[in-house]
């Protein structure tokens, strides 16, 4: 027996506990709702202005106890046989487990009885067109939408394709609109306030097996925009909906308590989308390693990541030194700010358009302000200048060691050191790094 007739027979079971409940009397019942519209003036990133507008209605809807009551009787009364041989069937899916299996057939059920509730007369062939298109869904290769906004990264376009399935554009009012239970709603005005720290809406096209995995992509795609230019960047909501029902939801919404950060943010241009196309390709199969802290590229990336969170830009600059050290340092014990300065502009000084003279002074001069940071001494305030091009150095280098790939840390550091020296491994060090997409 396949899913399809398994269903079916479900189905038919449904549609006679439906009716039963039809003749005893059930109606929608008026459940009042409060609609926000917005409306606002966006420009340059920003919103010039931010207007809310409420109206109170009614939407029609059953009662969900009395649905519920129906659920239970006919998964545990009425068709528990043809439940559990349903449930079997679908897990024999090679992307859904048992567990998964049996919360879409709970949520088949419920679609299915709300479904013959709503319908004035039972029709056969139209349940069965409705979950012949269920069954060919679950077949179907999960795709998920995701919309996320963004604080931090903006576009002064209506919409920009920046990458295949990711789309960044500008928000508009039907982002915030929304209809919410009287019941639910805080107030009579708008219960959320941190819609004008949106941005940008950033949209994507995932094709994932779970929301786990989808999980994974949006912070890989965070990631990825955070390294391609120096600019703090916040994830203030993000939205999944799945092409086909799933087993814990039909779609989620996270929102993450919202805290401004100073600049710098970054504006992503047309200009942009060639070289962040070439830069997505190279970078995309190391993100993994930014997001573990069991080894030095994922500790290095969380100090730059912690750098944005400081106010003051002394407590940026002593954040992005630490990301310079955990790259760079390897168990030394003498000369460690040489070293740094040393290491870092040899690597840099083909990439970053400043020489390794200048380079090797303004990491000197950051490592000062930081020493003095952390231990507490007034230090001379920092130039907002000198935190830009450090905090530029210490997104730089975590792009070059990501692209090392399984090189050791230890050898890589050798050879800068031995190219200081040695023509030979000069050469070695120069063929090595410029191939790497550094933005």
């Amino acid at each position: 027996m396949d899913l399809t007739v398994s269903l079916m027979d479900l189905a038919n079971k449904i549609a006679v506990e439906c009716q039963k409940l039809k003749q005893i009397g059930i109606e929608k019942e008026d459940v009042p709702y409060i609609k926000y519209y917005v409306d606002f003036e966006y420009d340059g990133g920003t919103f010039k202005s931010f207007t809310v507008d409420v109206e109170e209605m009614t939407k029609k809807e059953f009662d969900p106890f009395k649905i519920l009551e129906l659920h239970k009787r006919i998964v545990i009364q009425v068709a528990p046989n043809e439940f559990h041989r349903s449930v079997n069937l679908l897990a024999t899916f090679d992307d859904i487990d048992q567990s998964e299996a049996g919360m879409i057939i709970h949520k088949i059920i419920d679609r299915i009885a709300e479904k013959l509730l709503e319908s004035s007369e039972y029709a056969d062939d139209d349940l069965q067109g409705y979950i012949s298109a269920i069954c060919s869904s679950l077949e179907r290769n999960l795709d998920w939408k995701v919309y996320m906004w963004i604080n931090g990264i903006w576009t002064s376009k209506k919409s920009l394709k920046i990458l295949d399935g990711a789309v960044l554009r500008q928000p508009l009012p039907s982002d915030f609109e929304k209809e919410i239970r009287k019941s639910f709603a805080l107030s009579p005005i708008m219960d959320r306030g941190y819609e004008q720290g949106v941005n940008s809406i950033l949209e994507l096209d995932i094709t994932e097996s779970t929301e786990q995995q989808v999980s994974a992509e949006i912070i890989n795609f965070r990631n990825l925009l955070i390294l391609f230019r120096v600019g703090h960047l916040n994830f203030i909501q993000h939205t999944k909906i799945p092409s086909r029902i799933i087993g814990s939801s039909f779609g989620t919404t996270a929102t993450r308590a919202y805290t401004h950060y100073p600049p710098p943010d970054y504006e992503f241009r047309t200009e942009d989308i060639k070289i962040f196309t070439q830069y997505a390709t190279a970078i995309r199969p190391y993100l993994d390693k930014l997001t573990t802290q069991n080894n030095f590229i994922g500790i290095a990336y969380q100090r730059y990541h912690d750098a944005f969170r400081q106010r003051l830009n002394e407590g940026r600059v002593a954040f992005a030194i630490n990301c310079l050290e955990a790259l760079y340092l390897h168990k030394e014990t003498g000369e460690l700010s040489h070293r740094l300065c040393q290491r870092t502009a040899a690597i840099l000084k083909t990439k970053s358009g400043y020489s390794g003279l200048q380079i090797y002074q303004y990491v000197k001069d950051a490592y000062k302000i930081r020493s003095k940071f952390v231990h507490g001494d007034t230090a001379k305030k920092c130039s907002r200048q000198l935190t830009d091009l450090v905090m530029n150095f210490a997104r730089q280098s975590l792009l070059v060691f990501l692209q090392l790939g399984d090189r050791s840390k230890k050898g890589f550091l050798t050879l800068i050191d031995d190219s200081l020296l040695d023509e030979a491994k000069h050469q070695e060090l120069l063929n090595m790094i410029q191939p790497m997409v550094i933005t």
